[in-house]
């Protein structure tokens, strides 16, 4: 059973891997970290934005956030309004207070 599940992985890795250039593994296996000014200049498919998602500085991550909660039309809950269910509470009211502290301890 758990040996169907490893070649599921395995499987899963190959077909993701296929989409990312090997100058990206090795920008990742190098470790430096990405700025939001070198993403911008960087070409890069969904399978590497993804791949070189750890390496992402504290200014571009926060960017992403914020860039894709205003995409996915999540507004910050009010004052005096409840979320309706758990991810609700996590995009609406905990991860803008998130980003709201971390950008004030910056």
């Amino acid at each position: 059973m758990f040996k169907g599940l490893e070649e599921y992985k395995k499987r899963r890795e190959q077909d993701f891997m296929q989409y990312v250039d090997d100058d990206i593994v090795e920008r990742f296996e190098k470790g430096t970290v990405i700025t939001k000014d070198e993403y911008f200049s960087m070409r890069l498919n969904s399978y590497e934005r993804n791949y070189l998602f750890p390496l992402y500085d504290d200014e571009l991550l926060l960017y992403l956030i914020e860039y894709s909660l205003c995409q996915e039309g999540k507004t910050e809950i009010y004052k005096y309004d409840i979320p309706n269910n758990y991810t609700d509470s996590v995009l609406r009211l905990y991860l803008p207070e998130l980003i709201r502290r971390f950008k004030n301890n910056s």
